[in-house]
């Protein structure tokens, strides 16, 4: 008698057809989520450079605030402040 691959039983076909599209979903599964996590790295990628340019501007607009804010007090205290300002550093042992 030659050997098959076909199951000696209805029932046994039957677990190796749910098997076998189990397996199908799992990898359908495996392959959406490998699309998603790819397609996230590329948005990532894209919008970088906007989100660094956005960040840098608004250091710059706050940068530009301080020394507003610093010209605005110089000139109400009289404009001589090179003595009241001192960059003090203090190193412990």
């Amino acid at each position: 008698m030659l050997a098959s691959n076909y199951p000696q039983s209805l029932g046994l076909a039957a677990q190796q057809y749910s098997a076998q599209v189990q397996n199908q979903i799992y990898a359908m599964g495996y392959q959406n989520a490998q699309r998603q996590r790819l397609a996230r790295i590329a948005y990532e990628e894209r919008v970088r450079p906007m989100r660094l340019a956005r960040a840098e501007a608004k250091r710059a607009a706050r940068a530009e605030r301080i020394a507003r804010l610093v010209e605005k007090r110089e000139r109400e205290s009289g404009g001589d402040t090179v003595d009241r300002y001192s960059l003090v550093s203090s190193v412990t042992n």
